[in-house]
């Protein structure tokens, strides 16, 4: 069993962020650009970006430039922000239409979904310890 701590590496100012991302052959052709978008989402948070354009040297690929590794994370925050809107109307969607059938084959008992004779009976001693959790979380 391996017990050696990892190598802690030593913060760097964003300067120095920028002057280590330099020296593995990044294009970095703004750097005032460069300290803002440090600033805004951190030299970590980028860092996996650049991950595919890195060598086994350690160095980038030639022609790696800042700016296309900031596009490419705004474009994937872009896209995560439309993935997760997207989830959201599946889930309100799917939850209009789960309680609109559970009320239709209901029509009488307006608080069925609480009783688990409704409900597989496999799986009833979970849904009453479900249910008992959800009631105290709202109490």
């Amino acid at each position: 069993m391996n017990n050696a701590k990892p190598s802690l590496k030593p913060a760097l100012s964003i300067d120095k962020q920028i002057e280590l991302l330099k020296s593995r052959d990044l294009i970095v052709s703004d750097p005032v650009y460069a300290k803002e978008v440090l600033e805004r989402i951190s030299y970590y948070r980028l860092s996996g970006y650049l991950l595919p354009f890195k060598t086994k040297q350690s160095t980038y690929k030639i022609g790696t430039r800042f700016e296309q590794i900031v596009n490419l994370y705004d474009f994937d925050s872009e896209l995560r922000g439309h993935l997760l809107r997207l989830c959201e109307y599946i889930e309100v969607q799917t939850r209009a239409l789960l309680s609109h059938f559970i009320a239709m084959k209901y029509p009488a008992d307006p608080l069925c979904y609480k009783d688990h004779l409704n409900f597989n009976p496999r799986k009833r001693l979970k849904f009453d310890l479900v249910l008992q959790e959800w009631e105290t979380e709202l109490n």
